[in-house]
């Protein structure tokens, strides 16, 4: 005679890590028979499942935080990259401005717009003395025998170059010089400053403290 079938749930162990928190169940079921003098047993059928639930991984956790990092860095050096980039694309442009810029303003004036060449003038050397004064924001050589005289000086013998060609006097601001050239109009072209006459105890270098003109 046999008994009813009997089933048993017996757990294989405590759940693994590698397993994400799985428990693994065997269900049996059991044959009991009755026994004899001669022979007794029974049968054992028994059937694994699982019995599953999800537990969070701490493995799973640390590689989607390296993902994230990973992320991060690369949009950093993107940035960097880029930020690098814009940098020296504009400091090419300013260099390049630069240059053509310096070049432009050492091209020489075109024929075109020069004043037309006037002929040279014939040179009548004489010796000019006088004080030189800041009149008007502009130097000027004021002659001893004629104060209300004011002169400019050039080192062009041509009449189209001689503002091109003036001789800056800031640098003998108030003092008296002695100047060879020749006497035209408000200019001594061919002009050379051949000496300067210094007070007893005064500076003989050139006045370094002098204002600057404000034209020519």
């Amino acid at each position: 005679m046999h008994s009813q079938p009997q089933i048993s749930l017996h757990a294989t162990g405590p759940p693994l890590s590698s397993s994400g928190g799985r428990r693994i169940h065997r269900l049996c079921r059991v044959d009991v028979a009755s026994t004899t003098d001669s022979d007794s047993g029974f049968t054992r059928l028994c059937t694994d499942y699982f019995i599953c639930r999800r537990f969070p991984d701490k493995i799973d956790k640390a590689y989607a935080r390296d993902d994230n990092q990973l992320t991060i860095d690369a949009r950093l050096k993107y940035k960097n990259c880029v930020k690098l980039t814009v940098a020296s694309v504009f400091a090419s442009f300013a260099l390049v401005c630069l240059v053509g810029c310096s070049w432009l303003l050492q091209q020489p004036t075109p024929a075109s717009e020069r004043p037309p060449e006037t002929a040279k003038l014939e040179r009548k050397t004489e010796v000019f003395t006088g004080k030189v004064l800041l009149v008007d924001g502009a130097y000027r050589l004021s002659l001893l025998k004629d104060p209300d005289t004011l002169l400019r000086l050039t080192r062009a013998r041509r009449e189209s170059e001689f503002a091109q060609e003036q001789i800056n006097l800031r640098k003998y601001y108030q003092k008296t010089i002695s100047v060879n050239g020749t006497l035209q109009g408000e200019w001594i072209f061919g002009a050379d400053i051949v000496g300067q006459w210094t007070p007893p105890g005064g500076d003989t270098g050139p006045n370094i403290d002098a204002p600057k003109q404000s034209r020519p």
